[in-house]
């Protein structure tokens, strides 16, 4: 079984580095999802689920707090932190 996640982060080597974590130590669990800004990733969110989301705040376009909004609204967040 995979979990899908996605992971929005305005910063190329944090983007990078935790993406490659999840995929290289996250033992075939994890579908990675990537985006580096807010538009793309509310887009995403609104057409397809994720087990789990990284989002950095300040984000170009979108903010972090407008794409959990849209996937709390969606149905798909049941806790955030």
């Amino acid at each position: 079984m995979s979990y899908r996640l996605l992971i929005v982060e305005d910063t190329p080597e944090l983007l990078e580095a935790i993406s490659v974590f999840f995929r290289e130590e996250g033992a075939g669990i994890w579908e990675v999802c990537t985006f580096d800004n807010g538009n793309d990733a509310l887009v995403s969110v609104s057409e397809e689920s994720y087990d789990l989301m990284i989002l950095d705040i300040m984000l170009p376009g979108a903010s972090g707090f407008d794409i959990c909004k849209a996937a709390r609204k969606k149905g798909d967040c049941r806790l955030s932190f």
